[in-house]
This record gives C-alpha cells, sequence and structure tokens, in this order.
C-alpha cells in the first residue's frame, strides 16, 4: 500500500466482491497486508472487485488522525479496484493525497497539531 510513493504504515484495507464474501486485513508498518476472507492469508476470490481504505487512527472520543484521505474508506467514492485472477504477494494499491498530506480533525472538523 503506498500513498504519495511511500508506504502507508496504518489502517485496514477491505476487498469487496459484488457476490462473495469481502476479504481483509491490516496494512503493516511497511504498507504490507495480507487479506483474509475466512481463515488468515486465504485471500479473496478471483476478479475484479472494489476496495476501501481506512486509515482513520481514533486519538480519542473526538480527535481523528487521518493518514489517508477519508475518500478511500468510501468503495463507491474511492476509485479503487483490484483485479485478482491468481493468489499473489505482490500487489500494490497506490492513494495519494492529491498535494494535501496527513491531518487532524476534532468533533468533525479540520484543526491544526
Amino acid at each position: 500500500m503506498l500513498i504519495d510513493g511511500e508506504p502507508l504504515t496504518y489502517g485496514f484495507v477491505q476487498v469487496i466482491p459484488k457476490s462473495a464474501r469481502a476479504a481483509s486485513g491490516e496494512i503493516g508498518k511497511d504498507g504490507r497486508f495480507s487479506l483474509k476472507t475466512f481463515e488468515d492469508n486465504d485471500g479473496v476470490v478471483p476478479g475484479k472487485h472494489a476496495v476501501r481504505i481506512t486509515a482513520a487512527e481514533y486519538l480519542n472520543e473526538t480527535e481523528i488522525l487521518w493518514h489517508a484521505p477519508p475518500k478511500y474508506g468510501q468503495p463507491e467514492m474511492s476509485g479503487l479496484s483490484v483485479d485478482i485472477q491468481q493468489p499473489t504477494d505482490s500487489l500494490v494499491i497506490k492513494l495519494t493525497w492529491d498535494g494535501d498530506k496527513p491531518y487532524y480533525t476534532r468533533d468533525g472538523q479540520r484543526v491544526k497539531k
């Protein structure tokens, strides 16, 4: 998982087939992840699937540090998809801040730290 060419070091990825159970995994400090549908590392069914990236670190009840833009948490808005035809350990998903950078929100409002 890369964001602006650097590893995304926090968050979760979910790969969402249209007619099968979604697969998910935690993103590691090196940007790598393994997908689980039923059991650890069992992956996802073959096909082209929507992707959801959730990279919101809840610091307390009201503050969130966003490690990636919130749009990636909404598959219909993220623009992300993957085409999986066979097992792989080299899937790279590329994200971008589009000129922005990680930021904090408090009570839903963007704040400076």
